[in-house]
C-alpha cells in the first residue's frame, strides 16, 4: 500500500480585472496560490507546468481565437470557470458551446465562496493522477476515444448513470450505448461505475475520512447506497476495499481489463 503524499495546494491561474486580482490575492490566502497572466494564451501555457490546476477567465478577455485554447483545457480535465461581464456578454455563449460549466458572478459574495469549493475541490488532483495513469494504455487511440476517457474522467465523480454521461457528451443515452456495443467493448455503464471506483480508492487512502464521507464526496444517497454499490461491482465492504486497494493499483487493475485487452478496438472507437 503506498503511502498518501502531503497534499498539494491548489493553484488558480487566472485572466481578470485588476481589481479582481487584489481579492483574490486576498481570499485565496492560506487556500491557494493565484497566478495572474495577461491573456487566455499565458494562461494554457502556465496551465501545462502546474498541477491541481483551475484556470479563472473573466469573458471581458476571451477573444473569439481563444475558445479552441480553452476547449483544449477542458479536454485535459483542466477545471475552467468563467466570471461575467457586462462588455462581452457573447463570450458566455462560445464558452458554453466549447465546454465551460461554470460562470459565476462576482458581484455576488455567495459566488466567492462558491470560487473557492470549485478551486478546493479536493477530487482536482486525483483527475490528474487518473487521467495520467490512463494515458499509456490510451496512446494509440483515436481522437475520439481519448476525448471520451477525458470527460469520463472528469465528470464521473458527480454523475451516476449512462443518461447522465450521455447527456455530457451530447449522445443519444441507445446511441451510445449501441456503439459500445457494436464494437465488442465493456458497456459504458461499467466504464463509469469503475471510474468512480478509481475515485473511491484515492478518497479512501485518507484514513481520516469516513466512509460516509467518501459516500459524500461521490454523491451516494448514503453510505449504505455506497456499501451496496461497492459491494455489488467488486464483492467488497467499504472497509475491505479501503485497506485492499489504493489509487495507483485501481488505476493499473482498469488499464489491465479496460483497456488494454481493447487497444485494437480503441484504435478506431467512435463514441461521439
Amino acid at each position: 500500500m503506498t503511502t498518501r503524499s502531503s497534499e498539494v495546494r491548489p493553484t488558480l491561474i487566472t485572466v481578470v480585472e485588476p481589481e479582481i486580482r487584489t481579492r483574490l490575492d486576498l481570499f485565496g490566502e492560506g487556500r491557494f496560490t493565484a497566478l495572474h497572466k495577461g491573456c487566455v494564451r499565458e494562461a494554457v501555457h502556465t496551465s501545462s507546468a502546474v498541477r491541481r490546476r483551475s484556470v479563472l477567465v473573466s469573458t471581458k478577455y476571451v477573444h473569439p481565437a481563444d475558445i479552441p485554447l480553452i476547449a483544449s483545457l477542458i479536454r485535459s480535465s483542466v477545471n475552467v470557470v468563467a466570471i461575467h461581464s457586462d462588455s462581452n456578454t457573447s463570450a458566455e455563449l462560445q464558452l458554453g458551446a466549447c465546454g465551460v460549466r461554470t460562470l459565476l458572478d462576482l458581484r455576488q459574495a455567495t459566488e466567492w465562496h462558491r470560487l473557492r469549493e470549485l478551486v478546493c475541490d479536493r477530487l482536482t488532483e486525483t483527475r490528474e493522477k487518473i487521467r495520467d495513469g490512463l494515458a499509456p494504455g490510451l496512446n494509440g487511440a483515436s481522437e475520439e476515444t481519448q476525448r471520451f476517457f477525458e470527460r469520463l474522467v472528469s465528470e464521473s465523480p458527480k454523475i451516476r448513470t449512462v443518461q447522465e454521461l450521455a447527456a455530457i457528451i451530447a449522445v443519444l443515452p441507445t446511441t451510445l450505448i449501441s456503439r459500445f456495443y457494436r464494437s465488442g467493448l465493456p458497456s459504458p455503464k461499467r466504464y463509469l461505475a469503475e471510474t468512480r471506483l478509481l475515485y473511491a480508492a484515492a478518497l479512501f487512502e485518507d484514513r481520516s475520512r469516513s466512509v460516509s464521507a467518501v459516500a459524500n464526496d461521490l454523491e451516494y444517497s448514503s453510505s449504505q447506497s455506497f456499501g451496496r454499490h461497492l459491494y455489488g461491482l467488486v464483492g467488497l465492504t467499504p472497509t475491505q476495499f479501503r485497506w485492499r486497494l489504493d489509487l495507483q493499483h485501481a488505476v493499473h487493475s482498469y488499464v489491465i481489463r479496460l483497456i488494454a485487452p481493447h487497444k485494437l478496438k480503441f484504435s478506431s472507437f467512435r463514441p461521439y
